[in-house]
């Protein structure tokens, strides 16, 4: 038998980390005013656009979301 044993309070702690790592990047990107998108480099379909795309090219989050990037007027 392999027992591993692990410091529980520092990977919590790394753990919380991440998340708030994590949520400050996602509102960064949601709240910028430069247009971004990220794209599935597998098949071009968008997972995500920021509010600033979405208003420039007339498109809301959920029109965007899962279209490919050819169907896209760019």
């Amino acid at each position: 038998m392999l027992f591993t044993l692990t410091d529980s309070k520092a990977w919590q702690k790394a753990e919380r980390r991440h998340d708030e790592l994590r949520t400050s990047v996602e509102t960064a990107f949601s709240t910028s005013s430069a247009c971004m998108m990220i794209v599935d480099p597998a098949d071009n379909v968008v997972t995500v656009a920021n509010e600033s795309l979405c208003s420039l090219l007339g498109y809301s989050r959920g029109d965007l979301t899962g279209r490919s990037t050819d169907d896209i007027d760019i």
